[in-house]
């Protein structure tokens, strides 16, 4: 892998781009992962098809916080308590556990309450 920058991914936080790790055959090969400003990746380095189930897991994963039924650190350990053969971050899935996460999410959110102050352990 190798260390590179774009301003592709610039932001008021980020205003010379986001350092980013690419496959050396980059854009040949499309394994890439993000990371923080000192260069640690933030994930597993990943093709298009996992990324793109990462994104899936992450957009039915976050509905648990971003909702305000759970805080982000309780849908965090929820997931751990509920499938704890997972690795405890999306960034460092392959894509059948991302699809795992989306079927977690989904049959919990089948019995979840309706109210934001009940917790996970609550609706089981």
């Amino acid at each position: 892998m190798v260390l590179k920058e774009s301003r592709r991914f610039a932001s008021r936080a980020h205003p010379n781009g986001r350092k980013w790790w690419g496959c050396p055959n980059w854009p040949g090969c499309d394994v890439t992962v993000g990371c923080h400003p000192d260069g640690r990746p933030l994930g597993v380095p990943a093709g298009k098809a996992t990324k793109a189930a990462r994104i899936r897991a992450h957009a039915s994963f976050d509905r648990l916080w971003k909702s305000g039924f759970m805080s982000r650190g309780d849908a965090y350990a929820w997931l751990r308590t509920a499938r704890p053969d997972l690795p405890k971050h999306i960034a460092e899935m392959n894509a059948e556990q991302c699809a795992e996460v989306v079927k977690t999410v989904a049959e919990y959110g089948m019995q979840a309450p309706t109210t934001a102050s009940a917790s996970p352990r609550e609706t089981r």
